[in-house]
């Protein structure tokens, strides 16, 4: 999963390939990615509480429905990742 992330690859700048900022970590795309807003809002939603850095663990701690929750957004957002990522990597070998 970690491949995902532009600073694994030691990229000079790392650029977040949904949305362009020139972050591209898990905590940008769990917290800020635009491409992930929708889903970030129906999570809070879900919640009924901010879903940000600072208070995630508590979320996470107060209720196993709202673990499963976090984890469910979580697991989207790296595995779309983690499915696009591959798919660039097939079409570069296929364009060389």
């Amino acid at each position: 999963v970690l491949g995902v992330f532009g600073w694994w690859w030691k990229l000079e700048k790392p650029i977040c390939i949904n949305c362009q900022v020139e972050v591209d970590d898990a905590d940008h795309a769990i917290f800020n990615c635009d491409r992930w807003w929708s889903e970030r809002w129906r999570l809070e939603i879900l919640l009924g509480e901010p879903f940000n850095p600072e208070t995630i663990i508590s979320l996470m701690l107060k209720n196993t429905d709202n673990w499963g929750k976090i984890v469910a957004f979580i697991n989207q957002i790296m595995t779309t990742r983690e499915a696009e990522e591959h798919a660039r990597q097939t079409q570069q070998q296929r364009n060389h």
